[in-house]
């Protein structure tokens, strides 16, 4: 694993949306919700989890139910902002035609014991612009460590 330490000035991290989008690895206490992950965990604000993304894949499969979905080691979560057209509709969670993508949806977790771990992070669109700086900060978002593996 490598260690990536960034200094920037502010507009410069859009550069690193193709980087945020590959997605960057971070320690976590995984077997938890999403929710518990990227809220409690990482700082990720709820009502920024509820309302502004709005397309979720927890190892390529889309999610509805952040509260219920539950996060393995090595486990990949990908978050967007409303994507168009059919296809948006289609994956945003919650949405109405989501029962058009059951069988590809994201299973609901198991009772997986909480432990250590590390999850990736893929971060696409507005979400990357908005959440990207303050993953990338590493100020409070990871206890214990200040970096961010890529």
């Amino acid at each position: 694993m490598k260690t990536l330490t960034l200094k920037a000035e502010t507009g410069w991290t859009r550069r690193l949306n193709p980087i945020l989008g590959a997605g960057f690895w971070v320690n976590a206490v995984i077997g938890g919700s999403i929710r518990d992950v990227l809220c409690r965990q990482l700082g990720v604000e709820d009502i920024y989890l509820d309302d502004r993304v709005q397309t979720l894949f927890l190892d390529g499969k889309p999610v509805d139910d952040v509260d219920q979905a539950l996060v393995p080691d090595g486990g990949v979560l990908s978050l967007s902002a409303a994507m168009p057209g059919l296809v948006g509709s289609t994956l945003r969670k919650g949405g109405h035609l989501a029962a058009m993508r059951k069988s590809i949806s994201c299973d609901l977790g198991d009772d997986t014991c909480e432990q250590d771990g590390r999850v990736k992070i893929k971060l696409f669109n507005v979400v990357a612009r908005e959440l990207g700086p303050g993953f990338l900060e590493g100020v409070s978002l990871f206890p214990g460590s200040r970096s961010v593996s890529f």
